[in-house]
């Protein structure tokens, strides 16, 4: 076998010799002849052996290997031979389908191999051939995962170990996996040199530069220098002499690469520039900026000198720095103004410039940088300087440039900077007859000027001039409307009046329908004359406004009533504030009865004179002026002074005047009733307490229902009528209890409160039935009130009376079955007894859960006495006709049954006890458990009469 493989190697290497100066497709072509002469020995030999020889099936695969890579080969030469523009439609991977099958073949016998001959010595060497097969396939984890296995299968087999390495970490470099691709390359290149060591070690000293391990990475690159330039080894010294500068550089050794450009008596500055280049290619802009310094140092001309700016210029672009790119840009002009640049330099200043100025105005306009002022100041000052370096560079356009740099300001804000650039325009465009220019930059004038920001002085400078001129010719243009106003602010500013009243008569004249600004005109006007307190000028506007001169929305003129009132009041209101009450009176008074004064300055006297009466206090006075003010008021009016009014009420109510305060009451509240007044609710709870205090039950019920509407809370509304439910259940009249029980009974929240009323009229019933519907109806408003979580306390109570009654109807019955015998008979009444027993306690229980204190004491005592009648009355009871020792036995056998009852007594006595003290419950049974055992506090039971105690609680 040894021999034959010899034959087919010497055949391979003379074929290889023959061919050596044929064309590449004639050698592939021999090639594969060989492989499948190989190929058809080894079949033939594997059939021999039926397929079970492991070593021929490998041998196989690896021709099968080789076969398909060199048809993959001619597949592409064939793809890349078509034209490129047809090359772009066609399925490239329709042309490696001979060589795919190759490869799956190859696959499927690795993949047979190791299935059948798992102990198979040769195994790294498939899993070898599997890992390029995954390789060719483009499935490079899968293929990393079959060289692993070769690395550990083949670790014994040397030239496997070296040659699966060396794929591993070629693949690892590829991927950028540099910590792994180390160990690799350094055991594959560790034992041997061949012509392929400076290739691989030129891969790794990368890999050594990329995990930071620079000296060690320059120092290889050098030895790789050194034997590319031997025989026998390939040659990689150009790659090498072009990444050393670029290794140093990065390193931070410029002063390396400078010398190693020295060295080769290379042109400095051009290959720092193009260090500077690459680093920026990598987003090492700092690097970048920093080599490109040292390249501007070494730079020997102007011209290089500038070619190192431009690059300088690109990499600041390219990191976002504004601020330096600017600079670059000024230092680029400084060159061109000194010493002239190449046109192509020129070209890239100019749109360099040209490009930042319009992005950094971008994003001063732009709307992302709205609410970020320091950002926007910062891009406004950076977009002006580029305008301006523009300006002083393209003469011809200066006026325009200009013209932008102020509109930058303007966008940002900077309206007082933007004058002088809008001054600096319109001058350059008259001497340009740029018309259009002049006109854009006077009205960028007129609209800066106006904003605030501007000074006094500047404003005065521009404004009123600018305005009239443009007026006169222009009086109703689209620019005219701001134009009047920012003409009115400025005459109201210097405090000109009759310039601002006429620029006002001008605007209504220009503009009749623009009502609100005219409105707002006249409101400064007001302001103006009601500072100066000249009544005169005001009620001459006044009386303008009244007679229609001027139409003004209905707030204002309510506003300008008011200032005419307030001036009415004035000498009133300072009476009043110096504690003069009688002046105060006498003035609202007068200002009542004056036949001039509107119906808002009389009502406000009334009511004033009504608050002043209350402070006297004059109750019979303010109740005569209350009530006359809430005629004269509407509901907001009276909106606005319900605290005042609820107060006069209070103070009648207090002084026993009840029905000066009902008054008031439901004036106050049925005019503010379709409203939302805050104290709505407070009203109809004070109207209905005065009438229950006059025992005037109907009339405030049909309060309720009258002012049911009224925007009140419904809770308030239950407060209110749960407070006509409370009072009628207090005076025990059993006909208006009915009565208001069934008027509120839609109320589902009164229903607790109503449970106490139930039981007062159950109380009065005869008949059984009724007594029963009327126990019934308690027990589902206890229900519906316990679900909603609102019990009172009584209700509470009254449900464990009724309860307790039937728990007393169960007891009765209990204690009247007596034990007898004989003996079969006492079994029978003793099991009927306890099992009655247990229904009571199951009574009892039920009763517990109502949560009346007085119910769980009264069911505790009902247990206790109901379990102590039976074990008395087992332990008494003696069997007649019996002996003594018939007697002894049944003694001795009732003691497990009164036993655990007397656990249980003992088990409620303490339960009764412990809810009475926790719950801190009062109750007459109270006592019933406290004899048996102390609560830990003292307690005094007076069950005849009432104890008198002092405010203390002391008896």
């Amino acid at each position: 076998m040894r021999h034959i493989f010899n034959l087919i190697l010497l055949f391979v290497f003379v074929c290889n010799i023959a061919i050596a100066d044929e064309g590449v497709e004639d050698r592939r072509k021999a090639l594969l002849s060989v492989i499948d002469e190989e190929y058809r020995e080894i079949s033939r030999l594997s059939k021999k052996v039926v397929g079970k020889d492991p070593t021929l099936l490998l041998r196989m695969a690896e021709l099968m290997l080789e076969k398909a890579r060199l048809i993959k080969d001619a597949e592409l030469a064939d793809y890349l031979r078509i034209n490129p523009s047809e090359r772009g439609g066609i399925n490239k991977n329709q042309y490696h389908q001979k060589s795919r099958s190759y490869f799956s073949n190859a696959q499927k016998i690795c993949a047979h191999l190791l299935n059948t001959y798992r102990n198979f010595d040769n195994k790294g060497d498939v899993y070898y051939v599997m890992g390029y097969n995954a390789k060719e396939f483009n499935d490079r984890k899968k293929a990393i995962t079959y060289f692993q296995q070769a690395l550990k299968y083949g670790a014994r087999k040397p030239e496997l170990r070296r040659r699966t390495q060396l794929v591993l970490a070629e693949m690892y470099y590829v991927d950028g996996n540099y910590k792994k691709a180390i160990p690799m390359y350094e055991q594959a290149l560790g034992g041997k040199r061949d012509k392929w060591w400076t290739k691989d070690s030129y891969n790794l000293a990368w890999c050594y530069f990329r995990v930071n391990r620079t000296q060690k990475s320059i120092s290889l690159m050098k030895e790789v220098l050194t034997y590319s330039k031997t025989p026998g080894y390939i040659d990689v010294s150009k790659q090498v002499e072009r990444d050393m500068p670029y290794i140093y550089t990065e390193s931070g050794n410029v002063s390396e690469s400078i010398q190693y450009f020295k060295n080769k008596n290379a042109d400095v500055t051009s290959n720092l520039i193009k260090i500077a280049q690459h680093l920026k290619a990598r987003g090492k802009y700092d690097k970048a900026i920093a080599t490109l310094a040292t390249a501007k140092n070494s730079a020997s001309s102007p011209d290089e000198k500038a070619d190192v700016v431009v690059e300088e210029l690109k990499t600041y672009e390219k990191k976002g720095d504004y601020k330096n790119h600017l600079r670059a840009c000024q230092e680029l002009a400084d060159l061109k103004k000194n010493n002239g640049l190449k046109k192509e330099i020129d070209d890239v200043l100019m749109y360099h410039v040209q490009s930042m100025a319009a992005k950094t105005q971008r994003e001063v306009t732009s709307s992302q940088t709205a609410n970020k002022l320091q950002r926007r100041k910062v891009m406004a000052n950076l977009s002006v300087a580029y305008f301006a370096l523009l300006s002083d560079l393209d003469l011809s356009k200066s006026h325009l440039h200009d013209f932008h740099a102020a509109e930058t300001l303007f966008a940002a804000g900077e309206f007082q900077r933007s004058l002088e650039y809008y001054q600096k325009a319109e001058s350059k465009a008259k001497e340009r007859n740029d018309s259009k220019i002049v006109a854009l930059a006077q009205q960028g004038i007129l609209a800066a000027v106006g904003n605030s920001g501007v000074s006094k002085q500047t404003k005065d400078k521009y404004l009123v001039e600018i305005y009239e001129d443009y007026l006169k010719s222009n009086p109703n243009s689209k620019k005219s409307y701001k134009m009047y106003q920012h003409l009115f602010s400025a005459y109201y500013d210097r405090t000109d009046i009759p310039n601002a009243e006429r620029t006002l008569l001008t605007f209504k004249k220009a503009w009749p329908t623009a009502h609100s600004v005219q409105e707002a005109m006249l409101a400064k006007i007001m302001d103006y004359y009601k500072k100066q307190n000249d009544r005169e000028n005001i009620r001459s506007w006044v009386a303008r406004i009244g007679n229609g001169e001027f139409k003004v929305s209905p707030q204002y003129a309510k506003k300008v009533n008011l200032l005419m009132m307030t001036m009415q009041f004035e000498g009133t209101e300072k009476a009043l504030s110096k504690g003069d009450k009688v002046y105060a009176l006498k003035g609202y008074v007068d200002i009542y009865r004056d036949k001039n004064s509107s119906d808002e300055a009389r009502k406000n006297a009334a009511y004033n004179i009504a608050y002043l009466f209350y402070q006297l206090p004059n109750l019979d006075k303010m109740g005569q002026w209350s009530i006359r003010s809430l005629e004269m008021m509407d509901g907001e009016d009276i909106k606005k002074f319900q605290n005042s009014f609820l107060a006069m009420a209070t103070l009648a109510h207090d002084k026993r005047k009840e029905q000066l305060a009902h008054d008031i009451h439901y004036n106050v509240l049925s005019k503010t009733c379709s409203l939302k007044a805050a104290y709505n609710g407070d009203l109809l709870r004070n109207i209905v307490i005065i009438q229950l205090s006059q025992n005037k039950v109907d009339e405030a019920i049909n309060y309720i229902s009258k002012f049911d509407n009224c925007n009140i809370a419904a809770d308030t509304l239950s407060d209110v009528k749960l407070k006509i439910v409370q009072h009628v259940s207090e005076g025990k009249r059993y006909s208006v209890i009915q009565e208001v029980v069934d008027k509120f009974s839609n109320d589902k929240s009164l229903w607790g409160h109503m449970i106490e009323p139930l039981f007062t009229l159950r109380g009065e019933l005869t008949s059984s039935s009724e007594k029963q519907e009327m126990e019934n109806r308690i027990y589902a408003y206890f229900n519906h009130a316990k679900s909603s979580g609102e019990v009172p306390v009584g209700a509470l109570n009254v449900v464990a009376h009724l309860k307790l009654i039937r728990l007393e109807q169960m007891i009765s019955g209990f204690t009247s079955i007596k034990l007898a015998f004989p003996e079969k008979t006492y079994s029978a009444l003793l099991g009927q007894k306890l099992n009655e027993l247990n229904n009571i306690t199951t009574k009892a229980l039920e009763i517990l859960t109502t949560g009346s204190g007085k119910g769980i004491v009264a069911s505790y005592k009902a247990l206790v006495e109901s379990y102590q009648q039976l074990i008395d009355e087992v332990k008494n009871f003696i069997p007649p006709n019996t002996d003594n020792d018939y007697l002894a036995s049944f003694k001795n056998g009732m003691l497990k049954v009164t036993g655990p009852l007397e656990s249980k007594v003992a088990e409620f006595r303490r339960e009764a006890n412990k809810h009475i003290v926790q719950s801190e419950i009062l109750s007459d049974y109270n006592r019933f458990f406290m004899k048996a055992n102390s609560p830990g506090f003292n307690v005094m039971y007076f069950p005849d009469d009432a104890v008198i105690m002092d405010r203390g609680g002391v008896r």
